[in-house]
């Protein structure tokens, strides 16, 4: 059985959550920014193998965003923009380090998670819209 990539978004929250009252908020909310870009990141990339029967394996972050986008489906054209502004996140939250990241860090990361839930939301729906009717 697959892993539900969609079941970060709940580390994330936590981690978000938690940030207020633990001794360091700002490590707790970098975690939180990068657990919410690889939820919607997994989703993604099991959604893209599903979809185009191939793997993305070695550079697949840009490799899922560019078969999204180049799907010609405006839907997934947006999520791989999505997908794009939550990698950012994510690369600064896990690898810079100063004073302008830590003073935002709390809100980029609520803001990483409503960003991919509604990212998993959206790739949910398409996969229910490509799903054959069943009689």
């Amino acid at each position: 059985m697959l892993f539900d990539w969609a079941k970060l978004i709940e580390v994330a929250e936590h981690l978000a959550d938690v940030a207020v009252e633990t001794c360091d908020g700002e490590a707790c909310c970098r975690a939180s920014t990068s657990r919410a870009y690889y939820a919607s990141f997994g989703v993604a990339r099991q959604f893209a193998e599903r979809s185009s029967g191939k793997r993305f394996d070695g550079g697949a972050h840009f490799k899922v965003q560019r078969h999204l986008r180049e799907s010609g489906d405006p839907n997934a054209a947006r999520i791989a923009n999505r997908l794009k502004t939550l990698h950012a996140e994510r690369t600064k939250a896990d690898y810079r380090n100063g004073a302008v990241e830590a003073k935002r860090a709390r809100a980029t990361a609520k803001k990483s998670i409503a960003m991919s839930r509604k990212t998993i939301e959206e790739i949910r729906a398409m996969e229910s819209d490509s799903e054959p009717a069943r009689d």
